[in-house]
């Protein structure tokens, strides 16, 4: 070597390939650190569910949707041709039963509807109802009023025996009412003995039939203990009586 310079020598280092499990295990590959992010599957492996791969966990049930304001599902609106159809009916005398299934809708339905229009339920009223109850109730009266014509017509008699009734002091078609007072109601008789069913003999009657008895020998003395008795035994009193005083 020219010059006594001692020459450079330059050591090459070979890294050495690494073991992919425990590669994978302290992030690093074999040339160097693992790079950050998604992950190769491994050739066979199987792929994780698109719900673990969004952050979700498998089979987990969706939020539920918050109601809409507005008629509940499958309840009947209330149409024109409906109020026609159960104004009509109830105006020619049905039912209100009959004229909601003629309109095909249920009698609750009919019912809460009135309710609603009148307000005399908890779910709220709307001016289409309102209308609606109005419409029903004359319906109503007219289909009332249609008959008490007929009727007064027919039989006078009848119709005034139930609109004009008799009132307390004031004749009318019906029973008289005896007229209210003020004055205490007079004071009942005290009751008096119960009626037995049997009269009781008179003294006379009494006294022959003692003197029958004696006669067919049922007994042959007795004592009558009733002053004034027209039996036989006052008469054997009044003979021995006499019979004393003459002897005196």
């Amino acid at each position: 070597m020219a010059g006594g310079s001692r020459p450079e020598i330059v050591v090459v280092m070979a890294t050495p390939k690494g073991n992919d499990e425990t590669d994978a295990a302290d992030g690093t590959t074999a040339g160097g650190p693992k790079r950050a992010g998604r992950s190769t599957p491994k050739k066979g492996a199987a792929r994780p569910a698109a719900s673990a791969r969004r952050g979700k966990a498998p089979g987990a049930a969706k939020p539920e949707a918050a109601p809409k304001p507005g008629r509940p599902v499958g309840s009947v609106r209330l149409t024109d041709e409906i109020e026609r159809t159960i104004c009509s009916c109830i105006r020619g005398g049905m039912f209100d039963h009959v004229a909601a299934d003629l309109a095909g809708i249920s009698p609750r339905t009919l019912t809460e509807w009135v309710a609603r229009g009148e307000g005399r339920s908890d779910r709220p009223s709307t001016p289409r109802l309102q209308a609606f109850a109005k419409a029903y109730r004359r319906a109503k009266a007219e289909a009332r009023g249609s008959r008490e014509i007929k009727v007064f017509e027919a039989d006078p008699k009848h119709w005034l025996k139930y609109n004009a009734p008799s009132q307390p002091g004031l004749p009318g078609w019906t029973e008289p009412v005896p007229e209210v007072t003020d004055d205490p109601p007079p004071e009942a008789a005290p009751p008096g003995p119960e009626p037995t069913g049997v009269s009781l003999a008179t003294p006379e009657q009494a006294a022959e039939v003692l003197d029958i008895l004696q006669d067919v020998g049922i007994f042959d003395r007795f004592e009558c203990l009733t002053e004034g008795c027209p039996c036989s035994c006052h008469e054997e009193e009044e003979e021995a009586e006499e019979e004393g005083e003459t002897d005196g």
